[in-house]
């Protein structure tokens, strides 16, 4: 009579020998492993990317001069572009439309005059200037400029308030 060893159940490999069941676990295992690895990877890379990288995507045009003539705060370029664009005490100036608590879009509020972070509730001036926390630091300037009657902003040049303020590179007479 043939003995059969009962210690370990076996399956069946494709190509027709005997696969235990440990071994094909294991291949389970690091077939699910590898495929987690190639899933996760695109995530991965983007988590390490900085979400403030914007170098070398040149310019942004938002139209003339001749628009942002009166004192104002112009919110057609947040969606497209996360920046705002103030003309404030004959001053044109662009602020980046992201808090510096954890990166959420502010919000313009007219009725008030102040931008409103809906995540944690700060709230800056017109100006960018913090009026009330949890965040810590003012709202970003971008560089902007005037040629041949266009405003162009540099959205990979960014300063705190404090520095664009004396920076001329920030903020154009109107």
């Amino acid at each position: 009579m043939e003995r059969v060893d009962t210690s370990e159940p076996v399956l069946r490999d494709p190509v027709g020998g005997r696969l235990p069941r440990r071994k094909l676990f294991e291949r389970f295992g690091w077939g699910g492993l590898t495929a987690l690895i190639v899933l996760c990877l695109p995530g991965l890379v983007r988590f390490l990317r900085p979400n403030g990288s914007r170098a070398g995507t040149g310019d942004l045009h938002v139209g003339s001069i001749h628009d942002y003539r009166t004192p104002m705060v112009a919110t057609q370029w947040v969606g497209r572009h996360q920046l705002w664009i103030v003309n404030r005490d004959s001053r044109l100036f662009a602020i980046e439309a992201r808090c510096t608590h954890l990166g959420c879009t502010p919000r313009w509020m007219p009725e008030r005059g102040i931008f409103h972070c809906p995540c944690h509730g700060s709230r800056f001036s017109p100006e960018g200037l913090l009026l009330r926390g949890p965040a810590t630091q003012p709202l970003y300037r971008l560089a902007i400029r005037v040629e041949h009657d266009q405003v162009l902003i540099d959205p990979s040049r960014r300063e705190p308030l404090d520095d664009a303020e004396l920076d001329p590179r920030f903020w154009v007479a109107v």
